[in-house]
């Protein structure tokens, strides 16, 4: 993390946490709960080894350790850890995977696109 990162305010849905509905943050907001919905950020989007997220997201940088279950557009990157499960399409300019990591789905890399014509 640099220091602008460590400024940010990061919001936490803790391991006992269930949350439905459609939500939307600024900065960084990492889930160890449950959460089922619609999630919109223009920030940054941590799935917590023990959360668990039913819904489709839209976000600038998704970092994944827990299951994702829903298509992604991240504006920024995508992260998929080796604890990490994503059940479901991605649309980044950029995509990590991990040894061990699920990714069941397909990748879009529109930037990468545009560049290859």
């Amino acid at each position: 993390m640099n220091s602008s990162d460590e400024s940010k305010p990061v919001t936490f849905l803790g391991s006992k946490a269930v949350f439905k509905g459609l939500l939307d943050f600024k900065n960084t907001l990492c889930i160890d709960g449950e959460f089922e919905g619609k999630l919109t950020t223009g920030g940054k989007l941590i799935v917590a080894e023990g959360g668990v997220v039913i819904a489709d997201i839209d976000a600038g940088t998704v970092i994944c350790k827990g299951r994702i279950r829903g298509n992604i557009i991240a504006s920024q990157k995508v992260e998929i850890h080796s604890t990490g499960k994503i059940l479901g399409d991605v649309l980044s300019p950029a995509l990590m995977i991990e040894l061990g990591a699920v990714f069941n789905g397909k990748s879009y890399m529109p930037e990468y696109q545009r560049n290859d014509k």
